[in-house]
């Protein structure tokens, strides 16, 4: 974990380890972007949200899609979650939504492309 308060992005970067760098440095070689997703984007998290509880072999949390965007209109009203995706070449190949309990921000869940695998290879 990683204290956000009062941290440039330098200082930030310092504190994250050495192969999680190689990673970040890896996607931008690739032309990988981080965008914000909002309630229009959570159908397209949840179809990827499928995709990879299949190929792990467990169930979706929250069953529906519905339920993720009773669970968006709860708790974006006080900016308590967000959606990123990650882009190549303007597709969408990865997602992440935060939940804030400030201070602290939870990676909730995360969904990918099984395409994504294999970028860097």
């Amino acid at each position: 974990m990683v204290n956000l308060i009062n941290k440039t992005i330098s200082e930030l970067y310092t504190a994250v380890k050495r192969q999680k760098k190689q990673n970040i440095n890896q996607a931008l070689k690739h032309g990988i972007r981080v965008v914000e997703g909002d309630y229009d984007d959570l159908d397209l998290f949840f179809k990827y949200m499928l995709e990879t509880c299949k190929r792990q072999g467990v169930d979706p949390n929250p069953k529906s899609v519905d339920n993720l965007k009773i669970m968006w209109k709860l708790f974006k009203p006080k900016n308590l979650i967000r959606l990123f995706f990650t882009e190549m070449n303007n597709e969408k190949i990865s997602g992440v939504i935060t939940i804030i309990m400030k201070p602290t921000v939870f990676l909730w869940n995360s969904v990918g492309l099984e395409s994504m695998q294999i970028i860097g290879k």
